[in-house]
């Protein structure tokens, strides 16, 4: 409407078919905002970067077996919006939104066997507000909690489920 346009970029991922249309999403940049007498114009901006994260199984169906590492996979490690202004402009300040997605040391924990998160962190550009919530999973790699951004315990929510698997 109005000759605004939204566009967006893909990506290939390293070794990625591009017949399989395995491409993911690599920045959406929205139409020119226009503040007038605001220092705030620009064209907002969201930037995708994934990594490849090495899952993990027991190599016996049934049993614990021993733990093997399976083809890597690739996950979403951090969103960057700019909220005002233009990129790469505000890369690095207030006007910068960073989600962080941490998915456990070098991912060799059993416990992340299946590439979960179990952090997000939620920050300015520029590093001086974070916000961050973790997240733990049972053997069957559902959420067990989430420990909200607040300080200590207290805004941790709590799963629990029954024999099948229902909430």
């Amino acid at each position: 409407f109005n000759g605004l346009t939204t566009s967006y970029e893909y990506d290939l991922p390293v070794g990625g078919d591009p017949n399989t249309g395995s491409y993911m999403i690599k920045t959406v940049t929205l139409p020119y905002v226009d503040n007038p007498g605001s220092s705030y114009d620009g064209t907002p901006q969201v930037r995708y970067l994934y990594n490849q994260i090495t899952p993990w199984h027991y190599d016996k169906p049934g049993s614990l077996g021993t733990l093997t590492a399976d083809t890597p996979v690739w996950r979403l490690v951090q969103v960057s919006t700019c909220m005002l202004g233009t990129a790469p402009a505000c890369i690095g300040d207030t006007s910068e939104s960073l989600t962080n997605y941490s998915y456990g040391a070098s991912n060799t924990n059993p416990t992340y066997k299946n590439v979960q998160p179990v952090s997000v962190t939620r920050s300015t550009g520029d590093g001086v507000t974070s916000v961050t919530s973790i997240f733990t999973y049972n053997a069957m790699g559902r959420i067990e909690s989430v420990d909200g951004p607040l300080p200590g315990t207290d805004d941790t929510v709590y799963t629990f489920y029954n024999r099948p698997g229902w909430l």
